[in-house]
């Protein structure tokens, strides 16, 4: 995908939906493996959790597993359309990420504004010296 907003980087996105942490099944194994490869290959990694939930325990895992990489992370918390779930956004601060991205489908400049972010991170991260 081209950088949306002309910062001139090329990226991919992967969606890796459907991750649970431990689980026996079969394709849930395969959609492991899919993850870890992902988290290898990529220069930056796009976190997004939904506000309604609240967070939760398989929020704090995965976050746990995005740290050990030492990726930067982008953490985007989705569905805060107004004030009380803004406030509670907050709360996943507590996955120890610099900063998070509260957002809506109704405010897209977030979403681009946390594009051009990463894209400023992965070009530092892949010029040439």
């Amino acid at each position: 995908m081209e950088s949306p907003i002309g910062m001139g980087v090329d990226f991919s996105l992967i969606d890796t939906g459907g991750y649970v942490v431990g689980s026996d099944d079969i394709f849930e194994k395969e959609i492991d493996k899919q993850v870890k490869l992902a988290i290898e290959e990529a220069d930056a990694i796009f976190l997004w959790l939904r506000s309604q939930t609240g967070l939760t325990g398989m929020d704090e895992e995965v976050a746990q597993l995005l740290r050990r990489s030492k990726k930067p992370v982008f953490l985007a918390v989705n569905k805060v359309d107004n004030a009380m779930r803004q406030d509670g956004a907050v709360e996943f601060y507590s996955l120890g990420f610099d900063k998070i991205y509260p957002m809506s489908g109704n405010q897209w400049w977030w979403i681009w504004r946390i594009i051009g972010r990463f894209s400023k991170s992965t070009s530092r991260r892949n010029r040439v010296k």
